[in-house]
């Protein structure tokens, strides 16, 4: 969901929150709603509000984590490539270090996709416990995050998966 969508609903709640607080207290004489269900309208917009924080939360989080696995996979990458500078110092034979960066299917099920949205044609699925290869992570234009699949086109939705940094030697 983008900013602008999120604030929106945001003030949106809000202001449902302040009407209804203003028809509960002075003006309910005219109005023909009773006080207890105006207060009972009230408790449930701010339920609503705490659940659209905390899922906000919640995907923050999980794009900290994905960010942080891009980093891990960074990493490796570049011990490989200073494990690579030693074995040429001492001109010794070895394998080019490929970082391929592998998922695992957390959902029963999950879809493959032509393009990174849930709306784009289906091509395929894969089943939990699966194992995949991904080219890269892309967020489509309404913040979701999608990967992109190496061996084959497609993407997949990154909630349904587990990101595994793995190493693999390509050899000359």
């Amino acid at each position: 969901m983008d900013t602008f969508i999120k604030v929106s609903l945001s003030k949106f709640l809000s202001v449902c929150i302040l009407s209804v607080t203003l028809i509960a207290g002075n003006n309910a004489e005219y109005v023909s709603i009773p006080k207890k269900d105006l207060e009972a309208m009230q408790t449930a917009l701010v339920k609503l509000i705490n659940y659209h924080k905390e899922h906000n939360k919640k995907i923050r989080m999980l794009e900290q984590k994905i960010l942080e696995h891009t980093k891990n996979i960074e990493t490796v990458k570049n011990i490989a490539l200073e494990n690579r500078k030693k074995i040429d110092a001492v001109n010794v034979k070895y394998y080019e270090p490929l970082i391929k960066q592998e998922a695992i299917v957390s959902v029963s099920a999950v879809n493959v996709r032509e393009k990174p949205t849930a709306r784009s044609k289906k091509l395929g699925w894969l089943k939990r416990g699966e194992k995949f290869y991904f080219e890269k992570i892309v967020v489509n234009k309404k913040g979701y995050s999608w990967i992109k699949l190496a061996d084959r086109p497609g993407y997949v939705s990154a909630k349904t998966v587990i990101i595994t940094p793995k190493i693999t030697f390509k050899k000359d």
